[in-house]
């Protein structure tokens, strides 16, 4: 597996150029969807994806100030947190990738990003 960064999500200077009559960028919006899966049907369990994506949610958030949305969420210890023992079916991933990159009721984000860890299989096409 590779990953490419494509551009600094934590730097101030990624904002919009737009400034407002006080010569201040307007905030950038900034979601994620941060998904760890431990747990498959037909596939070996693995044991630290939901962790990982924990700590990365939580690091997007308090340090990126992105609006983070996580899957599986679960509630822990009063706030949502990724489930480590509760699956994810394939169309639940998908709706979640279309909230994030299409959401129907708030304008699309500036930033929107998709963090995974987890198996990784190839969809067959249609």
């Amino acid at each position: 597996m590779s990953l490419r960064v494509l551009a600094n999500p934590f730097s101030r200077g990624y904002a919009s150029e737009q400034r407002d009559r006080t010569g201040c960028s307007p905030p950038m919006s900034r979601d994620a969807l941060v998904v760890g899966i431990n747990h498959y049907r037909h596939l070996s369990k693995l044991t630290t994806p939901a962790e990982d994506a924990e700590a990365i949610a939580r690091l997007l958030a308090q340090q990126g100030e992105f609006r983070v949305w996580r899957q599986p969420a679960i509630v822990k210890d009063e706030a949502l947190a990724v489930g480590q023992k509760t699956p994810v079916t394939l169309s639940e991933l998908e709706d979640a990738l279309v909230k994030l990159f299409l959401p129907e009721s708030q304008q699309i984000p500036d930033t929107a990003l998709f963090y995974f860890s987890g198996h990784g299989l190839r969809k067959p096409e249609d």
